[in-house]
């Protein structure tokens, strides 16, 4: 086999993704993000009742999470 497969778990896999992104310069939020703006030129994300402006938003919360705008929970009024 030329390339092997690596499986991960869930924990170790979120991890290694975060630590990329943190050396990539990324600020990442470890807190519970409660609500998210798009509405402005820059989103916005709040995370407890403190609203934080950033360049662009990634979102790794799940297939399920209420921040997803198919589910219409979603306080967000302009997704790009």
């Amino acid at each position: 086999m030329p390339h092997p497969i690596v499986i991960y778990s869930r924990t170790v896999l979120n991890g290694m993704l975060l630590d990329r992104a943190r050396d990539a310069g990324c600020n990442v939020q470890r807190s519970r993000v409660m609500s998210v703006d798009t509405s402005t030129t820059k989103p916005r994300y709040c995370v407890e009742g403190d609203w934080q402006e950033a360049d662009f938003l990634v979102l790794a919360a799940g297939a399920r999470n209420q921040l997803l705008p198919e589910h219409g929970r979603c306080n967000a009024t302009n997704w790009r």
